[in-house]
């Protein structure tokens, strides 16, 4: 009995692999920048230098630590909601405090994903 393989992603197209390979003669200093650059943008040592001969520009993996910032920015609409719930329940004035507070998170989390940005990406 033959057993297919029905999970898992689904192979690419010959036209689309990267098979051919470019290869370049580097200092050992200028090796390690480049893989330093490399991790410091979360990319594998390929994915950098792809993009960089591709685009002439590198753009970064989020981060770890950012996409926590971007998932709790994501739940705070879920409380923006509950909030506007109610408001139409209770009334605006009901929930001002509220509002006020979970304006102040999400200005907290804006600035602090804004301030990664700024010092990791240039």
């Amino acid at each position: 009995m033959e057993v297919k393989n029905k999970g898992g992603r689904p192979p690419e197209k010959r036209s689309r692999l990267r098979i051919k390979v470019i290869s370049t003669r580097l200092t050992l200093l200028e090796y390690l920048t480049i893989k330093r650059e490399a991790e410091n943008c979360n990319l594998s040592l390929s994915d950098y230098l792809y993009q960089l001969l591709k685009q002439g520009q590198i753009v970064p993996r989020i981060s770890p630590e950012e996409m926590d910032i971007l998932r709790k920015l994501s739940g705070q609409s879920n409380n923006l909601n509950q909030l506007t719930k109610l408001a139409n329940t209770g009334g605006i004035l009901f929930i001002v405090p509220e509002l006020l507070e979970l304006k102040k998170i999400i200005i907290h989390l804006i600035n602090h994903l804004s301030d990664d940005w700024k010092n990791n990406k240039g």
